[in-house]
């Protein structure tokens, strides 16, 4: 079963692989992990939640595009980077683990990475 998409296609197995494989660790390790410390670290420096809660998704966002990095494709650093912060947004104002998940292999199917 396939659906077409501007990068060549899209198909459950790549998906599924993506989901499992990919961006359940990623996210795992980056929301689930580094993103609370990170944030407990910033709130304990006197920053507001709120602002400790933006500064950890920046950090992260700069780590996952630095985790991304490709000499050969050095436009994908900000595109990278945007994503990381969507992704940390998302996960901030839903605390919901698995769509972070879930939106990090469909853009990563759709897209190619």
């Amino acid at each position: 079963y396939s659906l077409s998409a501007w990068n060549g296609g899209f198909s459950i197995y790549l998906f599924a692989r993506e989901f499992f494989f990919v961006a359940f660790r990623e996210e795992f390790f980056a929301r689930g992990f580094l993103f609370l410390i990170i944030a407990r670290l910033a709130y304990s420096s006197r920053l507001s939640r709120e602002k400790a809660a933006y500064v950890t998704i920046a950090i992260l966002a700069i780590w996952f595009a630095s985790g991304h990095y490709n000499p050969q494709a050095l436009l994908l650093i900000p595109s990278t980077f945007i994503m990381g912060c969507c992704l940390g947004l998302l996960y901030y104002k839903t605390r919901n683990f698995l769509l972070c998940v879930l939106s990090h292999a469909l853009l990563n199917t759709l897209f190619g990475f």
